[in-house]
């Protein structure tokens, strides 16, 4: 259908294209992505019938971060979700078309969503459900509004006159509970939303439980560790089943510089439940638990989990040369010893 229109296969690298399939694959199950150069037609995105979305490389050019594609996509698999497309051709296109799709004559139905997705657009009422879908998906992920204002911006640069009444929707969409797990924010703002999200009592329990776990990862990168327990302790209770957060408490526990703090067995058993969550694939959290052993003074199983962690090629190449000095640590029987990770 967009071939017909001068586009042609994507000539993004390999990498880039695969990235950008594991995106889709994030926001959701029963979608396929098709990825095309259309240098005579504007930088877009395209949900056809079937779950299948088309990116243009100049669209994915013109996303500055991996936050600004997902509320592309997001909103795209809105549109594929409420079958805009085929609704929006039906509606405009009369009756010769509703007779054509009824009876399943594909060409004149084609040339209808070609007109919807090249030329007039879906209606405004399609666009708003499109993104009321994009913004749930996206805060599901901890991808704040702002992502999707951001590229409906890049889009109205190639229209006249541009929407910003919608912008202005998108972006009044944000809630502390978005600033709090958003990537974006200064660490003070986002604890700031995280609070006021808190204390609302508006979040949902696995909201609360994700706002806790937010606030609790954070005051550990500030190394507030009796705060950040608390907090990722209140994350579990409020029903949290996230790894990271039985991984982050559990590191809290084995190696914190507070004396008062640590607790060997509690940890032990944090990090192997979130070894179990990830089914020992996460080599990170093997790490957790070889400190959490060390600190109960247990060091040949210390050093038999590192040394299972450092057989990880990607744990090995970003933190090697700070588990190896674990390493050296268990071997010395001496427990580690660190301050917010």
């Amino acid at each position: 259908m967009l071939d017909s229109s001068g586009c042609r296969p994507s000539t993004l690298d390999a990498a880039r294209q695969d990235a950008l399939r594991k995106r889709l694959a994030q926001l959701g199950e029963g979608y396929r992505l098709e990825l095309r150069t259309c240098p005579v037609i504007d930088p877009n995105a395209y949900a056809l019938p079937g779950g299948t979305i088309v990116l243009t490389d100049e669209l994915a050019r013109a996303a500055t971060s991996g936050d600004h594609v997902s509320a592309v996509l997001a909103h795209e698999m809105g549109h594929v979700r409420e079958r805009h497309g085929v609704r929006t051709a039906l509606e405009r296109a009369g009756i010769m078309t509703a007779i054509a799709a009824f009876t399943g004559d594909s060409t004149r139905l084609a040339e209808a969503l070609r007109r919807v997705l090249l030329e007039t657009g879906y209606p405004i009422k399609f666009e708003d459900q499109a993104d009321a879908f994009a913004l749930q998906r996206m805060r599901n992920l901890g991808i704040p509004p702002r992502a999707l204002a951001d590229m409906l911006q890049v889009l109205e640069r190639y229209r006249a006159p541009a929407n910003e009444a919608r912008i202005a929707r998108v972006l009044a969409a944000e809630t502390d509970y978005d600033r709090c797990i958003a990537r974006g924010p200064t660490l003070e703002r986002r604890l700031a939303a995280c609070a006021s999200a808190i204390v609302s009592g508006k979040l949902s329990g696995p909201q609360l439980a994700t706002a806790y776990a937010t606030r609790g990862e954070l005051y550990s990168a500030i190394g507030a560790h009796q705060a950040a327990v608390e907090d990722l302790d209140r994350a579990l209770a409020s029903g949290s089943r996230d790894a990271e957060v039985y991984n982050t408490l559990a590191w809290l526990l084995a190696t914190s510089t507070q004396d008062g703090l640590r607790n060997a067995q509690r940890a032990k058993e944090l990090a192997l439940t979130a070894c179990e969550l990830t089914r020992y694939q996460e080599p990170n959290y093997l790490d957790t638990l070889a400190a959490a052993h060390a600190e109960g003074g247990e060091f040949e199983e210390a050093i038999r989990l590192q040394q299972k962690a450092l057989e990880a090629p990607e744990f090995e190449k970003r933190f090697g040369r700070e588990a190896r000095n674990r390493l050296e640590l268990y071997t010395a029987r001496r427990p580690y010893r660190e301050g917010p990770r």
